[in-house]
């Protein structure tokens, strides 16, 4: 019997990967993979706003299992431990910090509801932003970028390769609004959006063409809690 895994995202592209990429791979784990979407931040409160709607997520579904997907990059400054994340310099450790302010969080909005298990809650942050992704096989993401013209593909590939070879993994390509992994792809595609890629499609058809064990394998952070997700009980 599957068991329901729901993962609360930030917008359209997440939700697709995880409706057609990680459904496909998490129900050899006996998962049934459910987005919600957050529909983004709002402009006011965005953290609290987000809070609260994790909160009416987990309180809906009770008694089954709940993570969240949202980008390091971007992340709403409102979130009490920011000037505390702001001192470190790891990705991990600001995505580590961020997932246990959730979680703090989450109980204690809770703590009245004697049904709210926090076990259930895997709070999960991607450092720095799903488009780290297309950083993982330049070849692939080049190929589906500008697939019309082989010559700028491979102009494309060159670029790409250049830019991850220069950060000890993808999930390390860093965090500013010039040089985030989604806008130092829109410096080389024009027109490219984050939830479209010309021909391409959806920027998550990409991670799908690049394979997720080939993510899992560069991306220590992500595979981290794939590996939770599988060995959960």
């Amino acid at each position: 019997m599957l068991k329901n895994l729901y993962i609360i995202s930030e917008g359209r592209t997440e939700c697709n990967f995880i409706k057609y990429v990680l459904y496909e791979y998490l129900i050899n784990f006996n998962w049934n993979t459910i987005p919600l979407n957050n529909n983004g931040w709002s402009r006011s409160h965005p953290y609290r706003n987000a809070i609260q709607k994790i909160e009416k997520f987990i309180l809906t579904h009770k008694h089954d299992v709940h993570t969240t997907f949202f980008d390091l990059y971007g992340f709403p400054k409102d979130i009490p431990c920011y000037e505390q994340a702001k001192a470190l310099t790891s990705p991990y450790d600001k995505a580590r910090l961020y997932e246990q302010q959730i979680k703090q969080d989450i109980s204690e909005l809770c703590r009245d509801d004697p049904s709210y298990n926090e076990n259930l809650f895997i709070p999960y942050i991607q450092p720095y932003e799903f488009e780290s992704f297309l950083f993982i096989d330049p070849r692939c993401s080049a190929h589906n970028l500008v697939s019309e013209d082989e010559t700028k593909a491979e102009l494309l590939e060159f670029e790409i390769r250049k830019i991850s070879s220069g950060f000890d993994t993808p999930e390390h390509i860093n965090d500013s609004p010039e040089k985030a992994p989604s806008k130092r792809i829109a410096k080389l595609v024009p027109g490219f959006v984050k939830n479209k890629a010309g021909k391409a499609g959806f920027s998550w058809r990409i991670a799908q063409n690049v394979g997720i064990q080939n993510i899992r394998h560069t991306c220590r952070y992500f595979n981290e809690w794939v590996s939770l997700i599988e060995l959960y009980k």
